[in-house]
């Protein structure tokens, strides 16, 4: 049995596994470096987080996988990184 943390994304509590608890950061983190600059950025990255939620509500499944979270990266895209200056 693997290791799970609980999280909170988008309002919502979530049971994860270790290994897609930090694919799922290492994503969101992708995220906000691509928005970096971008006016509203707090905003998108909150919308996108949501999104994120209610996918994984949509699965109805106790535990997120980290087949959940490649899943829910495929749907919503990988964001090219900017180059922080």
């Amino acid at each position: 049995m693997k290791k799970t943390n609980t999280i909170n994304l988008g309002g919502v509590i979530f049971h994860i596994e270790e290994d897609a608890f930090t694919l799922l950061q290492n994503y969101l983190s992708s995220i906000k470096d691509h928005f970096y600059e971008s006016e509203g950025k707090e905003e998108i990255v909150t919308d996108i987080e949501a999104r994120i939620a209610e996918i994984f509500q949509e699965k109805k499944v106790k535990i997120i996988s980290i087949d959940h979270v490649e899943d829910v990266i495929k749907k919503i895209g990988r964001a090219s990184c900017r180059e922080r200056v």
